[in-house]
């Protein structure tokens, strides 16, 4: 098997997004999307049963998509940013390094957070709480917990602590989800547009406070002295 030349898979990658914009704009741009062609294909009439419910059944997987998307992003950050995030990344395990990657860093061609974050784990929801507690030093699924959510149709916050748990099961069933619908027949399984919109809404409530959640904790960080971080 040939060797895996990592820089040249993070500049594809790169080269797939717009080459303004902060983690969050990416994400956003995505997820609108996806939200107007959910409420397309949720319209009865717009195509045969058939078709809307195989529709359906990609859902998941782009959502998936898009949150792993962000969450790359939004490692490469953390470490770019420096102490003390830099210093807890010593602690991610299962990272290789060949001489090439490293070289290719020292040569600007991609920075350290981005080649640590291509290599990091996705594969579950247990995978993105574990970098991010590793990344932050601390608990993240207690962490997210402080955050609150305002609804796009409501001025009310609502606290995370009481919504989290379902936000996990949501992540660990659309994490399920996907890993059927990408990578077995399923010709016999039907999941029902009402718990696709769950899941997939779940999902993008995650993005949101995750969001609030760095953009605070660096802002916070970069307000500290050097020496207290």
């Amino acid at each position: 098997m040939p060797k895996r030349d990592y820089i040249t898979e993070i500049l594809a990658r790169k080269g797939r997004h717009h080459k303004r914009g902060s983690r969050w704009q990416h994400a956003a741009r995505r997820l609108l999307e996806l939200s107007y062609a959910f409420k397309h294909i949720d319209t009865p009439n717009q195509a045969p049963k058939r078709a809307r419910d195989e529709l359906f059944r990609y859902m998941p997987v782009a959502h998936v998509a898009a949150f792993k998307g962000f969450c790359r992003l939004a490692y490469a950050d953390l470490i770019n940013f420096g102490d003390p995030f830099l210093t807890n990344a010593r602690a991610l395990k299962d990272l290789r390094f060949s001489i090439e990657p490293v070289l290719a860093v020292e040569g600007g061609f991609a920075s350290g957070g981005e080649l640590i974050a291509h290599l990091l784990p996705h594969k579950s929801a247990s995978d993105v709480q574990r970098n991010f507690s590793t990344l932050l030093g601390e608990d993240f699924m207690k962490k997210l917990e402080s955050e609150s959510f305002t609804p796009h149709d409501s001025d009310e916050p609502f606290p995370m602590a009481e919504i989290s748990e379902a936000i996990w099961r949501g992540l660990h069933r659309i994490f399920e989800m996907r890993h059927i619908i990408c990578h077995e027949l399923a010709t016999k399984v039907h999941f029902s547009p009402r718990e696709i919109k769950e899941v997939t809404q779940q999902c993008v409530v995650f993005v949101i406070v995750t969001e609030q959640l760095l953009t605070r904790t660096l802002a916070e960080t970069a307000n500290r002295p050097a020496n207290s971080r």
